[in-house]
């Protein structure tokens, strides 16, 4: 009875349950919007019925993120649409290798290598990115 008390708690006290690593860099896949057709003038907050909208297809460029227990920070300084990002971990499911980390505008979730980002800038449009990610 004891080896099989021993062998049922090695075997769940091993890596079964993957942990989320701490830093992992992602390559998109897929990187879209809906942005307006035309700019709107800077502090307008307004969309006019006769405003139009068009989908947009962004370059798809390499990113890197760090998770600690309270957050998700995106890779520092760098000139993208993450630039300087920290988001609040919302949801924690590392015993899985998941999570989902969001603030008013901003939704991401992530599991097992596998990362969703939405975020809203108002009436300048929405962004929606699909990636694959690995630690390292």
């Amino acid at each position: 009875m004891r080896k099989l008390i021993f062998i049922i708690v090695l075997f769940f006290s091993t890596s079964a349950f993957a942990e989320l690593a701490e830093v992992y860099f992602c390559e998109q896949i897929k990187n879209v919007g809906i942005v307006p057709e035309k700019q709107p003038p800077p502090g307008m907050f307004e969309v006019k019925p006769e405003d139009q909208f068009r989908f947009e297809e962004f370059l798809n460029l390499n990113f890197s993120f760090k998770v600690t227990k309270e957050k998700i920070i995106f890779n520092k300084d760098r000139d993208n649409i993450f630039k300087n990002m920290e988001l609040p971990i919302i949801n924690d499911y590392s015993q899985i290798s998941s999570f989902d980390a969001a603030d008013k505008s901003t939704y991401v979730s992530f599991s097992k290598g596998h990362l969703f980002f939405t975020t809203n800038f108002g009436t300048r449009g929405t962004a929606l990115i699909y990636a694959k990610c690995e630690s390292f």
